[in-house]
């Protein structure tokens, strides 16, 4: 008969302080008011501190009786406001050992965080500033929704790492085995400090190294999580679509970057911008597929494919389109180029095949075979203008040493005795049995 029993009264508290063995920072309530009611407990106020945390906190919790004297669920609504907040306040003591103790750390990995499964509740949170790992969020809003051991996070938002940064999804700890499904929009991050503090990133995009400027992404992934709701990254399932919005090749340090312009000298790396570059990636059985995507390189059409793992082992293939002009200091000596037009509408396809890994990778091509290709078909183009050249300089000698008849009927170019005499001069002088010769 609890459901009927009338419960009224209030608690007040004030200028309160409680720490402990197990508390990392003394809690300290500066002000407390809390209503007992038929419908449930009424938090009317909660504001305080925790180490470096401040927090000021209202809400309503109904049917604690059923959950204290018959197991039952409790529901409730609440809203945290906060200037700090610092997740790391709220590790206890122990977890603060945990960095030297082995057998600490052992424990830790076998004890699963769950999620409650008897409560089902939303929190609305307002901060200024969350602190998580390395992470500093700012400007953080949104709603957590528990119920049924599932945190479901919406339209959590936040300024992070000089872009926006939101987040939906869900973590579920209801099975043996936790679960997420997360959805993030990543807008005008900063490459260089997302690469320096997001693991994620690291892993499943290490050639973002390679750059220095903003992007966008949009990221959805699925997989599962370790006992302390790390992501087994063995698991992860997904998309992740990138966008450059601005960015230049960061030459220093990065052994592709070197690899590629030891093989491709006219690449010209360090004098390189994207802009508004887009590609998707595939996450599946622990590698990253990455769709084929086209893009303009310094007037060089460039189509890139390919994947790599997890532990970054590159297989990536790269189809270049690269204007001959580009390769005049490789071809033939004897190939006149001074003052050529003829590079100007002439394209070479390149292949390119890297391999090994992002830290000793493999660059592989077929440029030498692309500058033997390109040679001939130069050669035949001054064969024939040359050949082109006699045959103009033999008709105008022959049209004026040869009769002209005004009065014979209309010949076709065939008939043409001019050209038929020039046709039989050359037959001599450049006879499909003669050697070639470019001098």
């Amino acid at each position: 008969q609890y459901q009927n029993t009338k419960t009224r009264g209030t608690v007040a508290l004030s200028a309160f302080e409680c720490s402990n063995t197990t508390l990392k920072h003394p809690l300290q309530i500066d002000k407390a008011a809390l209503d007992f009611a038929p419908q449930g407990l009424i938090l009317n106020s909660l504001k305080g501190k925790i180490g470096s945390t401040d927090f000021d906190a209202t809400g309503v919790l109904t049917n604690f009786l059923g959950f204290a004297l018959n197991d039952e669920n409790m529901t409730g609504d609440f809203k945290l406001i906060s200037n700090v907040l610092n997740l790391s306040d709220f590790k206890t003591e122990e977890d603060a050992k945990d960095n030297t103790a082995k057998t600490t750390l052992a424990k830790a990995s076998e004890e699963a965080i769950r999620i409650p499964d008897f409560l089902n509740g939303t929190l609305l949170v307002f901060a200024n500033t969350v602190l998580y790992d390395n992470l500093n969020l700012k400007n953080v809003t949104g709603s957590l929704r528990i119920k049924d051991a599932t945190a479901t996070l919406k339209d959590i938002t936040a300024e992070l790492l000089s872009g926006m940064l939101r987040i939906n999804g869900a973590v579920s700890t209801k099975d043996e085995i936790p679960t997420f499904d997360l959805n993030m929009a990543l807008r005008q991050f900063d490459i260089a400090q997302s690469f320096n503090t997001l693991d994620l990133l690291k892993v499943i995009t290490p050639l973002a190294q390679a750059f220095q400027g903003d992007f966008n992404s949009d990221i959805s992934l699925t997989g599962n999580l370790k006992n302390n709701l790390v992501p087994n990254l063995a698991t992860l399932s997904g998309t992740w679509n990138f966008e450059l919005l601005s960015a230049q090749i960061n030459t220093q340090n990065i052994s592709l970057i070197a690899a590629l312009n030891q093989r491709l000298p006219f690449l010209k790396t360090n004098h390189t911008s994207f802009k508004n570059l887009t590609t998707a990636l595939r996450l599946e059985d622990g590698a990253v597929t990455t769709q084929p995507f086209v893009f303009d390189y310094n007037g060089i059409t460039l189509r890139v494919d390919g994947s790599h793992t997890f532990d970054h082992q590159l297989d990536y293939t790269g189809k270049l389109q690269v204007p001959a002009s580009y390769l005049s200091q490789e071809l033939n000596p004897y190939i006149s180029l001074s003052n050529n037009k003829d590079l100007e509408d002439i394209t070479v396809p390149i292949t390119v095949r890297i391999g090994g890994s992002y830290m000793q990778p493999t660059v592989r091509t077929d440029l030498t075979n692309a500058i033997q290709q390109l040679t001939k078909q130069l050669a035949n183009r001054q064969k024939q203008k040359l050949a082109n050249q006699h045959t103009a300089k033999v008709e105008n000698l022959l049209s004026k040493i040869l009769p002209k008849n005004d009065t014979s009927p209309a010949t076709t170019p065939q008939d043409n005795p001019v050209k038929q005499a020039a046709k039989s001069i050359l037959g001599g002088l450049l006879g499909q049995n003669k050697k070639d010769t470019l001098e």
